[in-house]
């Protein structure tokens, strides 16, 4: 019906949006840390980890009115990734390698209404 045309039509243009914003765009190493498990023998727990390296991303500044100070910061950033460029789904503790060297966690993750694109909060740790 009328909201599967409209959400495909939503998603093209964000697609076409990220396209046309890939110039800006940045490739980063996403790590996504995955699981925490237990090793009963050990006593440690380790988080198995997976990098996808090259990501390509947009960073944006987070504007006057939604810096509150505690939930979004001044120094947080948005990092916008096209769906399809991120095989994991999101999860907070993930990290960001920027191509500068400073790593970045994911501190919250939205996604735009057409699930075309991850809007992420991220923080220097």
């Amino acid at each position: 019906g009328a909201d599967v045309s409209l959400r495909a039509a939503i998603q093209q243009a964000v697609q076409a949006g990220i396209v046309a914003i890939d110039d800006l765009a940045e490739r980063a190493t996403y790590t996504s840390v995955g699981i925490s498990t237990y090793n009963a023998t050990t006593g440690g727990v380790t988080k198995a980890s997976t990098a996808f390296a090259s990501v390509p991303m947009v960073f944006a500044s987070y504007s006057r009115m939604e810096i509150d100070g505690e939930a979004v910061r001044a120094e947080d950033l948005k990092a916008i990734i096209a769906a399809r460029d991120l095989t994991p789904v999101p999860t907070v503790n993930d990290t960001i390698a920027r191509a500068d060297g400073t790593v970045w966690s994911v501190i919250g993750i939205k996604r735009d209404p057409a699930g075309a694109a991850w809007v992420l909060q991220v923080r220097r740790p």
